[in-house]
């Protein structure tokens, strides 16, 4: 082998550092494959310890109590359909009042609409559906089917008609205003 034998300076030394090994690893640089030896048993795995049910079942629970809750206020919303239309009855009688002190101020309207307001209120507490917008003819029917008597469905159509005119046609007379006031109060009173 005279071609490979021979062999100028300069070449080798550049030869020399392309066989030189770059990443070598040296006594100081090599760690075993656990750094740190930890000479104990093992823990407990998760699931065995105390707090791993309660922290699983908790959102479960949780839910249940959201359901449980829900439902017992769908319950007692559906059982207080009678005692709401005693809250409606209340806060119209509530009405009347706030009318009745209107009754000897100056402006007239206000108080006939609070009394329309105040009878409607408490017809539809009664009734247990809307009246406001109902002609009297079938507002009357409506008395009829909820068993109200000859007697308070003439009242109520007599305190609607006064409200109306009143309202609409001038009703200054206190004389009057105490009329209206007293039947709107008959009306609402005594009913079965």
């Amino acid at each position: 082998g005279g071609a490979s034998s021979i062999a100028s300076g300069a070449p080798q030394a550049s030869s020399d550092q392309a066989n030189e090994q770059k990443n070598v690893l040296t006594a100081g640089g090599l760690r075993p494959v656990r750094y740190q030896a930890r000479f104990e048993a093992p823990g407990v795995p998760v699931w065995k310890r105390g707090f791993f049910v309660p922290t699983v079942l908790a959102p479960l629970g949780l839910l249940l109590g959201v359901a449980l809750i829900g439902g017992v206020r769908g319950r007692l919303a559906l059982r207080s359909e009678a005692g709401r239309g005693r809250q409606q009855a209340k806060a119209a009688r509530k009405r009347l009042a706030d009318a009745e002190k209107l009754q000897s101020s100056g402006d007239v309207g206000a108080f006939y609409g609070e009394v329309e307001k105040a009878l409607h209120g408490f017809l539809e507490a009664r009734l247990g559906m809307p009246v406001v917008g109902l002609t009297r003819e079938v507002l009357a029917e409506k008395l009829t089917a909820g068993g109200a008597d000859a007697e308070r469905r003439a009242k109520v159509l007599f305190v609607l008609e006064a409200c109306d005119f009143g309202r609409y046609g001038g009703g200054g007379d206190p004389a009057e205003r105490q009329k209206v006031m007293d039947a709107a109060a008959a009306a609402m009173e005594g009913w079965a």
